[in-house]
């Protein structure tokens, strides 16, 4: 119970954005802490695995060894241990076996975030605290950004319409009806790469649920057609003016400053979490960002060429250990959200923020196995008694007559 209170904390913190809306500066330490909060509430009181926290200390050491020996002037050792808990969180998540209470809440939790992060957007516009919408300079679109900003919140509609499918497919069908909200959220908020996941990783799943009967697949492909092309029609012109747009938002010029800093340190890096803290002012008001906006290049450039490939592989290690647990289907929907959650690493800051990442945790708990319950009847026992073998009946032999062979009786 208090992981599960934890967890809706943190997330409550996350979607409230106090630090756009209040201008609470130290907000991102307290969001960060209430998540790394949680992960410590739960790994301390749930089995885990301790080949996964192996893994994780291992990720460390990494960032320690070259964190020593890096020569960047700006290198903070304050920096490096401050940006430790964007892999402390997701390892330490990964690393347990949740209850069932666990799963059904982080499922409903990850479900409903998108639509109350939309009924507060609404609650701050009201109020004139801050625009419902925001807008993206390269296409000159207006994108729905509830109490977030419109890449936060597709992220957010992205776990949500998964989570709120897997719950429906696990217990409560009424939950299909808080995916199709969850990804109109999704589809005003023109996240092109978020998107494209949902649609994969939400497809297998359904498709591939070996407890969705082949009748319930046929009409929820109709309906889906049916729905998605009412959407895509209302919201078309929105929808291909992104998807035909070059979508660079300042990537074009960021990525190359980031790569040229990445080839002057390239065996050590910066310092992991100093990237934010090494673009110039010109670069940032060329960009309007300091943030990467590719996982792989910033952490090439933290790290250097040979760390990203440790680290990377390290954390893919550790989702394939987890997938190969006894107590995890081996259901290809992890494997599908890993590959998601790495396509975008391309383009958005996955690691580090709780808009993206929970995709990996929330397909590992819907594939978590547990033992199936079949309550009885009432007044009917679950199985009939066997009836042993010695004590069965055996047929009645006809009678046979009682006097002298061959006589007649009555005469």
């Amino acid at each position: 119970m208090p992981f599960r209170i934890a967890i809706a904390i943190a997330y409550g913190v996350f979607i409230i954005n106090a630090g756009a809306v209040l201008k609470i500066d130290a907000i991102n330490v307290i969001e960060k802490g209430a998540f790394l909060i949680a992960a410590t509430l739960y790994v301390t009181s749930r089995p885990r695995s301790n080949v996964i926290l192996w893994m994780l200390g291992l990720n460390c050491l990494l960032i320690f060894f070259l964190g020593y020996f890096t020569t960047y002037p700006g290198f903070s050792w304050s920096t490096l241990i401050k940006s430790l808990n964007q892999i402390f969180i997701v390892y330490m998540l990964l690393a347990c076996v949740p209850t069932e209470a666990d799963r059904d809440a982080f499922l409903k939790i990850a479900a409903w975030l998108p639509i109350a992060s939309t009924f507060l957007g609404i609650l701050y516009h009201l109020a004139g605290l801050r625009a419902i919408s925001g807008f993206e300079y390269s296409t000159g679109l207006m994108r729905f950004q509830g109490s977030l900003i419109p890449a936060f919140l597709a992220g957010v509609a992205m776990c949500g319409t998964f989570a709120a499918m897997q719950f429906a497919l696990i217990k409560r069908p009424i939950y299909f009806g808080v995916a199709g909200a969850d990804f109109l959220i999704l589809l005003l908020t023109g996240g092109r790469a978020a998107l494209a996941v949902t649609l994969v990783v939400c497809g297998v799943s359904f498709y591939l649920k070996p407890q969705v009967s082949l009748k319930l697949k046929t009409i929820g492909t109709i309906v889906g057609l049916a729905v998605g092309g009412l959407m895509l029609g209302a919201m078309w012109e929105s929808i291909a003016t992104r998807f035909q747009s070059s979508g660079a938002n300042g990537r074009d010029i960021m990525w190359p400053y980031l790569e040229d800093l990445a080839s002057q340190y390239p065996w050590t890096g910066v310092g992991f979490g100093h990237q934010f803290f090494t673009v110039p002012r010109e670069v940032v008001i060329l960009t309007g960002s300091t943030a990467a906006h590719n996982d792989f290049i910033r952490i090439m450039v933290e790290l250097g060429y040979v760390g990203v490939v440790i680290f990377y592989a390290l954390f893919i290690l550790a989702v394939l250990w987890v997938w190969r647990s006894p107590h995890v289907n081996k259901s290809p929907i992890v494997l599908i959200a890993l590959a998601g959650f790495l396509f975008l690493s391309r383009t958005d800051n996955a690691l580090a923020t709780p808009a993206y990442f929970p995709l990996i945790i929330l397909s590992v708990m819907a594939s978590v196995r547990y033992p199936s319950r079949t309550p009885a009847r009432a007044g009917v026992p679950d199985r009939l008694p066997a009836v042993p073998r010695r004590a069965a009946v055996r047929p009645i032999a006809p009678l046979q007559p009682s006097g002298p062979a061959g006589s007649a009786s009555g005469s």
